[in-house]
């Protein structure tokens, strides 16, 4: 059963709901399964929206940037001495 409902408790559930509803409870019911489907096509339709903005959605630009190679930089560059160091060197 569905919430681990028992048969005992199912019937009280649906015996309230006569007592409360009454003679409307077929249009009730007619009501929640209506916006049931209502709520599953919309979110179908979103869904194939989704799909289709990811279909038709225009490539990225191309990644054209590499990053520096340091090692060649390192060998052909020396270090610059900054100000402490000369302080230091005095």
């Amino acid at each position: 059963m569905p919430f681990n409902l028992s048969t005992g408790e199912l019937l009280v559930f649906l015996l309230v709901a006569v007592v409360i509803f009454g003679g409307r409870l077929p249009g009730v019911a007619r009501r929640v399964g209506s916006t049931i489907s209502d709520f599953k096509r919309g979110m179908r339709d979103e869904v194939r929206r989704m799909e289709n903005d990811l279909i038709n959605a225009p490539a990225p630009p191309p990644n054209n940037w590499t990053p520096p190679n340091l090692a060649d930089e390192a060998a052909t560059d020396p270090p610059e001495p900054c100000e402490e160091d000369d302080a230091e060197g005095k």
